[in-house]
């Protein structure tokens, strides 16, 4: 049976529902943030809305490429 209504977000002084889930790649390098996985998974966070939202990250050297807008 899945936990989906159960899990709260992982950060340490919050304890609002988690709504979406934090997973790091480590093949591609990436961190990807989507909706709450169905079961709680180690290494994995899940975040509530609030958090998911303010999540953000560097961009890699890989993501500065050209928007390919003349003049850009």
């Amino acid at each position: 049976m899945p936990d989906v209504g159960r899990r709260r977000c992982s950060k340490p002084s919050c304890g609002q529902p988690g709504v979406a889930t934090l997973t790091y790649v480590y093949a591609d390098s990436t961190a990807v943030v989507g909706p709450l996985a169905t079961y709680a998974e180690p290494h994995c966070y899940d975040l509530c809305q609030m958090h998911s939202c303010l999540l953000y990250t560097s961009p890699s050297p890989r993501d500065q490429r050209g928007s390919g807008v003349a003049g850009s």
